[in-house]
């Protein structure tokens, strides 16, 4: 008789679930910054079948979601996993496995995102000095950007704790935060970008290739390539990716379970 898959928390980083983690370094580079860096918004549970990983689920609990991450290689996995999705969340699952839990998932979105990826030697910069690392002086005015991009309200201390502990790359237009990019997390292997966005009225002015560039220099500083993820029909942002040097190595779905949040 086949036995039930066990779940279990990952509490730390044990050699096991990091040789999980890092054979699918694209799509879990975030778990494994967020299992150490994050401990006070991350939970990471694993599933295992005789001992062995056979796939994991991660929450990073923000102010606007909970963003859910999905992986596994068994049916029985997903299906043991599956328990564990909040109600609402933004939830990222590959698209093979897609197909097995759709029936699962409450009423949902899916939108398709590509993966992309730049490594060390290969980016090709632009204007990348004109942005700056933003500072804890710079909250009111980080906190002002993000309400004009329907960012959840945060207090300002958020702001200037996100700040400090993060690597978020800005362009001003007369003293405004036209523009920002966000570095989220620095492994050794693999950077990952986030949060890439420009006021409306800074659009297609040049203002998302300069963070975007800003971004991956800091990023390649620390890691020996650098990710982020774009919507598959964004062709303008695909662009500008492909510009610095970026290229598309595979897909994943962001699927929407009630919070009415797009990618």
């Amino acid at each position: 008789m086949p036995l039930t898959p066990k779940v279990e928390r990952a509490l730390q980083l044990t050699k096991d679930v990091a040789a999980y983690l890092h054979a699918n370094l694209i799509s879990n580079a975030l778990d494994l910054w967020n299992l150490e860096h994050e401990t006070n918004n991350f939970e990471l549970f694993v599933c295992r079948d005789h001992d062995r990983i056979t796939g994991h689920l991660s929450v990073f609990r923000s102010l606007e979601a909970d963003y859910t991450s999905l992986s596994s290689t068994t049916a029985d996995g997903a299906g043991a996993l599956l328990n564990l999705v909040p109600t609402q969340c933004v939830l990222i699952v590959e698209p093979g496995l897609y197909e097995s839990i759709k029936r699962i998932i409450p009423s949902h979105v899916v939108y398709p995102n590509d993966r992309m990826v730049v490594a060390k030697g290969h980016e090709i910069l632009v204007n990348s000095d004109l942005a700056v690392r933003l500072s804890v002086r710079d909250a009111s005015k980080y906190l002002r950007f993000g309400a004009s991009v329907n960012s959840p309200q945060v207090r300002l201390e958020w702001a200037q704790e996100r700040l400090q502990r993060d690597i978020v790359l800005g362009l001003f237009s007369d003293g405004s935060l036209a523009s920002v990019a966000s570095l989220v997390a620095r492994l050794p292997s693999m950077a990952v970008i986030m949060g890439v966005e420009t006021l409306q009225e800074f659009r297609r002015m040049g203002y998302a290739t300069v963070v975007s560039s800003a971004a991956t220099k800091e990023a390649l500083k620390y890691s020996e390539s650098c990710a982020l993820f774009v919507r598959s029909d964004n062709s303008a942002a695909i662009h500008i990716y492909e510009k610095l040097g970026y290229r598309k190595i595979g897909e994943e779905f962001w699927i929407d379970v009630g919070t009415g949040l797009i990618p």
